[in-house]
């Protein structure tokens, strides 16, 4: 299989705030295969009377052809729309922010939008998607997922996972019916037990919360990265927080994560959503809870 270098689809955001500067970019590559049905993005928003946040979302669609591109775009747009009017009403002192609240209603909302779409729209009954990704602003993170789709946290030199998969070999391997090391080369590889759409409700969604201190860098990805780029990781990550993150080297090592996992084997769509919180030099790092 030829695997040279193939152009992505990225983006990259900046802004300043006042207490510490954030800089995201995401890239989706369709790999070896014809069609994309990932999706990712990142940015910021900025509202008079609202704090500045950061984002990055990465969703990995399905349902046959197109479906999975569809549902995908649709989570991810639906996410970002919804926290969006979430920060206007309260710049507009409608309602007080609630982060936390607001990322969990955006998810539901997502979910709507694909189960809406699905039963409206023929040949589209069984599409879903995945759906995970970080907000910062001030010093927190809140970070939630549904299905394979992971974020990291790299941190002070260790890369930490924040989110569990949802899917069968990770409840096989807290039943302990078989290691981690031999999920990595099940038949079950592929097979999630929630997702965004396919007829499911959102009645759970779990999201983590964190300091996010200058020199944090955070990566939400689809499973055809965190499967093949694996360990490479780590050292992507150490070199763009050595070198400083800046507009184009974040967008450059999200390029780079997702090529080295095509490099390493990639047989699915990639994608990875970076989101860093620029170091000043005087923050210490920390431990993730």
């Amino acid at each position: 299989v030829n695997r040279a270098p193939i152009k992505p689809r990225g983006q990259r955001s900046k802004r300043k705030h006042r207490n510490s500067d954030f800089e995201c970019a995401s890239v989706s590559i369709a790999g070896i295969r014809a069609c994309n049905e990932d999706r990712c993005l990142s940015g910021q928003i900025h509202l008079f009377g609202a704090p500045q946040v950061a984002f990055s979302f990465v969703a990995d669609g399905m349902g046959g052809y197109c479906g999975g591109e569809i549902a995908a775009t649709l989570a991810t747009d639906a996410v970002v729309r919804d926290f969006m009017e979430h920060l206007i009403a309260h710049a507009l002192q409608v309602q007080p922010l609630a982060a936390e609240d607001g990322l969990r209603h955006a998810f539901i909302r997502a979910n709507a939008a694909v189960n809406e779409h699905a039963q409206t729209n023929e040949g589209c009954a069984d599409m879903g998607t995945t759906l995970c990704g970080a907000l910062a602003f001030g010093n927190r993170l809140y970070v939630a997922s549904i299905g394979d789709s992971r974020a990291y946290l790299y941190r002070g030199g260790e890369l930490t996972q924040l989110t569990r998969d949802d899917s069968v070999l990770q409840q096989l391997v807290d039943a302990g019916k078989i290691t981690a090391e031999e999920a990595g080369h099940h038949p079950l590889d592929n097979v999630i037990t929630r997702s965004i759409g396919a007829g499911e409700t959102l009645d759970s969604l779990d999201i983590r919360t964190d300091e996010f201190n200058p020199g944090d860098i955070v990566l939400s990805c689809s499973d055809g990265l965190w499967k093949f780029a694996g360990d490479h990781i780590t050292n992507l990550l150490a070199k763009l927080q050595s070198n400083g993150p800046t507009n184009d080297s974040v967008l450059e090592t999200a390029r780079a994560l997702t090529q080295c996992a095509l490099d390493h084997g990639g047989d699915d769509n990639i994608s990875a959503a970076v989101l860093c919180c620029v170091s000043n030099g005087k923050t210490k790092a920390r431990t993730p809870r």
